[in-house]
Order: C-alpha cells, then sequence, then structure tokens
C-alpha cells in the first residue's frame, strides 16, 4: 500500500478516506464547520484558522469570480471583503466538486458570516460587492 504525503496533500479524497482516514495525523474535513478569518487574500479567497488543525489554510469561496490582486478593482475587493469578514467566525459550507465527482472540495467552499448577514439576505454582499468594485 502507498504512504499518504499528508503535507502536501492534508485533504484526502472519498476514494481514498477508507484507506487513509486513520492514518491522518488531522481531522478530514468532510462536512461544514465554523472557522476564524486571519486574512484576505483577496476578493474571494480568504486563510482560516480552525481548532482541529494546528496550521492555517487556504479556503477559496464558490459561486465568487473577484478580480485578482493586481487586476483593476482587485485591491479595492479585497480591502471590501477584509471590512466584512477579517478576525471574525465564519461558517465553511462544504460542497462536491463538479469536476471530481469523487472529491470534496475544501478548496472551494461557501462561506457564511453569521455576524455579516442573516440567512436571508444572502446575495446581498456578493451584489454590493460588485457595485462597489466597478
Amino acid at each position: 500500500m502507498m504512504v499518504h504525503d499528508f503535507k502536501k496533500y492534508p485533504e484526502l479524497r472519498n476514494s481514498q478516506l477508507q484507506i487513509y482516514y486513520l492514518d491522518s495525523p488531522h481531522r478530514q474535513i468532510i462536512e461544514n464547520f465554523t472557522a476564524k478569518v486571519i486574512k484576505v487574500i483577496d476578493g474571494d479567497t480568504i486563510k482560516v484558522k480552525w481548532e482541529d488543525r494546528d496550521f492555517n489554510f487556504p479556503i477559496r469561496m464558490a459561486f465568487i469570480a473577484a478580480p485578482e490582486i493586481k487586476e483593476e478593482g482587485g485591491k479595492r475587493s479585497q480591502q471590501w471583503l477584509e471590512k466584512q469578514i477579517l478576525g471574525k467566525d465564519v461558517d465553511i459550507l462544504i460542497r462536491l466538486a463538479k469536476k471530481w465527482s469523487d472529491f470534496w472540495d475544501i478548496n472551494h467552499a461557501i462561506t457564511y458570516c453569521p455576524e455579516c448577514h442573516d440567512k436571508n439576505d444572502s446575495h446581498r454582499h456578493v451584489s454590493k460587492l460588485n457595485e462597489d468594485t466597478k
């Protein structure tokens, strides 16, 4: 049996869970969780700290396409997102990736910040971000 490199690939694919789950040095992310935003990388990528991990890791938000930092509007979208969620706890909602049917896509998750808005108004901030970065 091959050995899995958890340093390079901390998350297991669904097909690997049965084989390597008990070998994992940390809890595998297979369900939604709450984490603290410690850095806003750009308008659609954050770095989080989670109590079940001894390292911080990035989350790319699903269904949002913000400009990169060096692109027009990139710095403004990052600053806007920082004002909204930096230092706050957010719910990370895991979704099944469309490209790889057997992979839980932690890199493209849906984030929800209870302090920022209520669940019935989830599209308001995305629309506001799009308006502010034009």
